[in-house]
C-alpha cells in the first residue's frame, strides 16, 4: 500500500520536437499503490495473464527481429532515466493527481499499483517487484501504450538455457513511433509495444505481457 515518494525536482526531457514525446518539465510526481482498481469497469486478472488489450497488441507484432534500419535513434541512451525498485507512498496521501489524469494500473496478489503518466512521461520504464513478482512497467507517451511485462525470460529463450532475470533501460530510439528498450544483461533491444527483442543476443525472444490497464486516476482508485 503506497506511492512513490513525491519529489519536487525539475528535469528536462530529451525527445526531439518532431516526436512530440512530452513536455519539458516534471515535478511533484509519485507512483501509487494501494488503490482499489476498477480498470474502467474491468478488474485485472491476478494470474498474470494478459488482458485482451495487451494480448491483441502483442500478437500483432512478429516474433522475428525487425529490420534494424527501422529503429530510429532519437535521444541518448537513458537520457530518459528508468526507475528501479522505487519507493511508494500511500494512495490516500496523494493530493496532486487530478481525477482525469492517466495512470498505468497493475495488480498482483492483491497488491495494486498505479503509475501516473505524469511521472511515466519522464521515466517510461519502471523495473519493479510487486508481491514477490519481478515486473517491468512501461509507458510510451507518444503512442500512449502502457504495458507490464514479466522480467523473467524462460529457460528455453535464454542464451545459457537457464531462466534469466532482466532489467531494462531506454535506448532513446523509436520503432514505429514507439519506445525501444534494452536489457542490461545482454544488451538486446526490445520493442515496447510487443515485448519482442528486435536485435542483439535475444533477438526474436518475447516477454510475457501481464494484465495491466491504462485508465484514469478516478477509475483506478
Amino acid at each position: 500500500m503506497g506511492v512513490l515518494q513525491g519529489h519536487d525536482h525539475r528535469n528536462q526531457c530529451w525527445r526531439s520536437s518532431h516526436a512530440q514525446r512530452r513536455g519539458l518539465l516534471l515535478g511533484g510526481a509519485a507512483l501509487i499503490a494501494g488503490c482499489a482498481p476498477s480498470f474502467l469497469g474491468r478488474s485485472p486478472s491476478e494470474d498474470g495473464q494478459p488482458s485482451s488489450q495487451i494480448a491483441d497488441a502483442a500478437s500483432s507484432v512478429s516474433s522475428q527481429p525487425t529490420k534494424t534500419a527501422e529503429i530510429i535513434p532519437d535521444v541518448p541512451r537513458d537520457a530518459i532515466p528508468p526507475l528501479d525498485l522505487p519507493a511508494y507512498d500511500l494512495a490516500s496521501d496523494v493530493r496532486w493527481l487530478r481525477p482525469s489524469d492517466l495512470v498505468v494500473g497493475f495488480v498482483w496478489k492483491h497488491d495494486a499499483r498505479a503509475y501516473p503518466a505524469r511521472l511515466m512521461n519522464f521515466h517510461e520504464i519502471v523495473n519493479d517487484q510487486i508481491a514477490g513478482r519481478d515486473v517491468v512497467v512501461t509507458y510510451c507517451p507518444l503512442c500512449r501504450s502502457g504495458i507490464a511485462f514479466d522480467r523473467w525470460l524462460p529457460a528455453e529463450a535464454a542464451p545459457d538455457g537457464e531462466p534469466l532475470l532482466l532489467s531494462f533501460g531506454n535506448t532513446g530510439a523509436l520503432y514505429e513511433s514507439a519506445m525501444v528498450m534494452y536489457d542490461r544483461e545482454t544488451d538486446s533491444d526490445w520493442y515496447q509495444v510487443g515485448g519482442v527483442a528486435v536485435r542483439g543476443p535475444l533477438a526474436g525472444s518475447r516477454l510475457k505481457a501481464l494484465s495491466s490497464r491504462t485508465t484514469t486516476w478516478q477509475e483506478w482508485r
